[in-house]
């Protein structure tokens, strides 16, 4: 069902404008996984007022305990996940610049392969589908793809996210991006 074209592993997907009033209004996903079985993404423009340490006690490393906590969606809350500025081709890596980690010895193991100090964001959740259904709803046109760029995953986040990106997209895209939230109801 789903054509090569839309794998969207390493991509953004942006709220396309039809997703008002749902948990995915104006949300910018990173996307970690997409095959024939289904889709995991991480919204990056949902920052909590944390970082891991203030929820986490247990997180000693210094590294991790600065991590902007996020909320990365609203399948399995409860669940954390990170995504670390890291080199390299493992497995974890999603692009050649980011890894997707989902225990903190994964994180551990891609910092001490760094020369520097990495950027880590954490996640409490994740967006999911299963299989056939983001394709679903790129048929409906819900979604809109655009390129991961490192500043836009690492930097840290406003409210603007979504509206940037979208407005970069140009002509028509710049009026949907200006259209207020709660205009449907009017």
């Amino acid at each position: 069902m789903a054509d090569i074209n839309r794998r969207v592993t390493g991509k953004m997907i942006l709220d396309s404008g039809k997703l008002a009033e749902t948990y995915f209004e104006r949300a910018v996903i990173f996307m970690v996984r997409h095959d024939g079985e289904g889709a995991l993404g991480l919204i990056l423009n949902r920052p909590t007022k944390h970082a891991l340490g203030d929820v986490m006690k247990d997180s000693a490393e210094a590294l991790v305990a600065r991590a902007p906590l996020h909320l990365g969606g609203p399948v399995q809350p409860q669940m954390l996940s990170f995504l670390v500025e890291s080199r390299g081709d493992s497995e974890l890596h999603v692009l050649p610049w980011v890894a997707w980690a989902r225990n903190l010895e994964e994180v551990a193991r891609l910092a001490s392969q760094s020369v520097s100090t990495p950027r880590i964001l954490a996640f409490a959740g994740y967006a999911g589908w299963g299989g056939g259904q983001l394709e679903g709803e790129f048929s409906e046109n819900c979604w809109v793809t655009a390129h991961a760029r490192e500043a836009e995953v690492f930097e840290e986040t406003t409210g603007d996210l979504w509206r940037d990106m979208i407005f970069r997209r140009g002509g028509i895209w710049r009026l949907v991006a200006d259209i207020p939230r709660g205009i449907e109801r009017n």
